[in-house]
């Protein structure tokens, strides 16, 4: 395995060994970081979203990668969709939204004191990120690298009654209640990822390279043509999701690439 690795990246090996590591003698401790998650918001060809009119999400919050995402292209996904979604901005003459003035952030903050979010005997900043990280573990126990489905579920409810009951928290200043409104969208954000998850387990859905799922064996192969979607709904009853599997759209039979073209052109012969 070391020689792999001396021939694969001679660089890092010699970047462990000036640091003192020898990897054909040293154990090499090795933590492990979720960088990327295939999804996102659904988007157009021209990156609106099609729930909420002159919403845009681009860049990496946008749902356009599948299974796979091809290495270094977060950075020109951005830039790709930063420009189609200004040109559709500008084509349809959308305008720009108003500025925020000062009868607004009164209105908004009278808005806010009149749902009882405020109370001087709320809870501090400290205490609201604290219990939104203790949420947080909790989600990597079970919905991380290691997936289980019945504790998934466990969660699930656990997370809906937290919605349920949200209305009775109390944030003590505006600094909370910036803390508090992240945590309700952070709530909302897990409750929708994790009955896709519940949902493509249910559907059978196995391990992928990035994530295995507890109980199972094998890697999934029967998802590859198809896109989850997820809505979330939210009334006076609580909160619910729907999951939908629909075709994947076909790649265009075109060949202008940005690699054929390139190749193609006077400027690399």
């Amino acid at each position: 395995p070391i020689r792999r690795l001396r021939a694969m990246n001679e660089r890092a090996y010699r970047l462990y060994l000036d640091h003192g590591i020898d990897l054909e003698k040293d154990m090499l401790e090795i933590a492990v970081c979720a960088q990327h998650l295939n999804g996102g918001l659904a988007c157009t060809i021209d990156y609106e979203n099609p729930a909420l009119k002159n919403f845009y999400p681009v860049g990496e919050c946008a749902g356009v990668f599948g299974i796979k995402r091809p290495g270094g292209s977060a950075l020109n996904s951005t830039q790709v969709s930063s420009a189609r979604a200004a040109e559709a901005i500008l084509a349809r003459k959308v305008p720009a939204p108003e500025q925020i003035g000062d009868e607004l952030l009164e209105a908004i903050r009278k808005a806010l004191c009149a749902a009882d979010l405020l109370d001087e005997n709320g809870d501090d900043p400290s205490v609201i990120v604290r219990r939104r990280l203790e949420n947080g573990r909790k989600h990597d126990l079970c919905a991380a690298f290691l997936r289980d489905r019945e504790k998934i579920g466990l969660l699930l409810e656990e997370t809906a009654q937290e919605l349920r009951t949200f209305s009775s928290c109390r944030a003590a200043g505006h600094a909370a209640l910036t803390e508090l409104l992240i945590s309700y969208d952070t709530l909302v954000t897990r409750y929708a990822m994790l009955s896709a998850i519940a949902a493509y387990i249910d559907d059978g859905g196995l391990s992928r390279g990035s994530y295995r799922i507890v109980g199972t064996k094998g890697t999934d192969e029967q998802h590859r043509s198809q896109v989850l979607t997820t809505s979330v709904r939210m009334d006076e009853n609580g909160i619910a999701a729907s999951c939908s599997f629909v075709p994947v759209r076909p790649i265009p039979d075109v060949h202008n690439w940005f690699e054929t073209v390139y190749n193609q052109s006077e400027a690399h012969p």
